[in-house]
């Protein structure tokens, strides 16, 4: 650089332009970045509202703060939520009401005899499905396949408050259709270090639904490899999801219940 009052060089004067062409280029840089990444997140709270208030507007309730803190499964929920609103809803079907497990079986394909309704929804909890059990209702089912518990698991309830707050939807039912038959199907086990967990509430659940005289299908010992895990054979590689094999297994459990109302809990 040129010393204080001589002039810059042709040379230094074009190191100069050149630095601050540099940084000028620089700020608009991080400027663009700024401002993209502050249109994302006011896109994404813009989805996110929208997603909030088409369940509020079809349910007549806002989703629970157990989806509302997870954008993507507020956003399926959503989804899933208006989808089901869109199916036409026969009364006397079969309904099958749960998580993802319920949601990604093929149950018309299961039960080509029977007039089935799938209202499974990924990642819901007891209490989004306190939220949407309404939807249920509405269909005026003759019976329900029910099975809801696994994703409460990390969200603060433990066994009694899943058994319990199931509990209290099955009451929600039998007011409102008591003609209605409701299967309550025991958790499916799950990865390593969960077991404990689902055997608890499943003991639970069957308490719960023995008090209210509902049958109740045990499911986690035909699924369950020695160790207490998903068998291998039966999951989609994550240790929870079921493959065609798993899906097939669990229409062969519940088939005597789906043909014809059974009497007495089903092992």
């Amino acid at each position: 650089m040129a010393a204080a009052g001589f002039p810059l060089t042709r040379r230094q004067a074009r190191l100069q332009d050149g630095l601050s062409a540099r940084f000028a280029m620089l700020v608009i840089v991080v400027a663009s970045l700024a401002l993209f990444v502050l249109a994302r997140e006011q896109a994404d709270t813009f989805r996110h509202n929208a997603n909030i208030a088409q369940v509020k507007d079809i349910l007549g309730a806002p989703p629970p703060p157990t989806l509302t803190a997870r954008p993507y499964a507020l956003a399926h929920y959503a989804a899933r939520v208006k989808e089901i609103s869109r199916t036409p809803a026969p009364a006397g079907a079969t309904a099958f009401f749960g998580d993802s497990l319920t949601e990604f079986g093929d149950w018309a394909a299961l039960f080509p005899d029977q007039h089935v309704l799938n209202f499974g929804v990924g990642s819901d909890d007891t209490f989004g499905a306190a939220v949407r059990l309404e939807q249920l209702l509405a269909a005026e089912p003759a019976q329900v396949f029910w099975m809801m518990g696994t994703n409460d698991f990390g969200r603060g309830p433990g066994p009694s408050d899943i058994a319990e707050a199931n509990g209290r939807l099955w009451d929600r039912i039998a007011e409102r259709l008591p003609d209605t038959q409701v299967y309550v199907l025991s958790l499916l086990p799950r990865e390593e270090g969960a077991t404990a967990l689902v055997t608890a509430t499943n003991k639970r659940l069957k308490a719960e639904a023995d008090a209210r005289g509902l049958v109740f299908i045990e499911l986690q010992d035909r699924f369950a490899a020695p160790s207490g895990v998903l068998r291998d054979d039966l999951h989609a590689g994550d240790q929870l999801h079921l493959n065609a094999a798993g899906y097939a297994l669990w229409a062969e459990a519940i088939g005597p219940c789906v043909e014809a109302q059974c009497d007495a809990d089903t092992d």
